[in-house]
């Protein structure tokens, strides 16, 4: 029987992210505390990554003015 899980695709998104990273890709750690080492440090990239990047330029007002010129 087919079920809709509440807030799976959050889930299923946050394990997308995280196949991205070579270190994760296999279970190459013996402990359990390495690896999750392993996970906080590629979701603190992802977020860095993020909170750095330029924002996109917002050209609404340039097309709504270039008429104007």
């Amino acid at each position: 029987k087919f079920e809709v899980v509440h807030m799976r695709w959050i889930a299923e998104r946050t394990f997308g992210w995280l196949n991205r990273y070579r270190l994760l890709a296999k279970e190459y750690e013996k402990t359990l505390e390495s690896s999750t080492a392993d996970i906080q440090v590629a979701m603190t990239n992802l977020r860095l990554r993020r909170l750095t990047k330029p924002p996109k330029p917002n050209y609404q007002n340039e097309f709504r003015l270039a008429h104007l010129a």
